[in-house]
């Protein structure tokens, strides 16, 4: 079982494979990009469009104008300490760099990168 992030959006639609963190090997299949540690897998898929009434107002309140989302999972469901870390940086990479907008899994509280910055709203 895993997690699943359904809730990552993103202002623009361009491939994630360079903004992903370089310390850990990444392999791309078709539309996925996925690392693997021990015991544990994060993949994302890349950016699909949505509409408008898809994505949650609060997170379109922070950023507008987000029109993709990250399709984003981890497993297993209670993974250890450095696949969180790796989730939390390629939030903040792939938010960062294409304005995006999320609810942190562990606490479900909004983050956003509205300028590149990461905000809680």
């Amino acid at each position: 079982m895993s997690i699943d992030i359904e809730d990552f959006y993103v202002r623009r639609s361009e491939p994630l494979a360079p903004l992903l963190p370089r310390d850990v090997e990444w392999e791309q299949d078709g539309e996925e990009v996925a690392a693997e540690g021990d015991g544990w897998m994060l993949t994302l898929s890349e950016p699909e469009p949505v509409d408008a009434g898809e994505i949650p107002a609060d997170l379109r309140a922070v950023v507008p104008g987000l029109a993709f989302r990250v399709a984003v999972s981890i497993e297993p469901i209670g993974p250890p300490e450095d696949a969180w870390k790796l989730l939390d940086a390629v939030l903040g990479a792939v938010g960062s760099a294409r304005g995006g907008a999320t609810y942190v899994p562990r606490s479900g509280h909004a983050i956003a990168w509205p300028d590149g910055r990461r905000t809680t709203p």
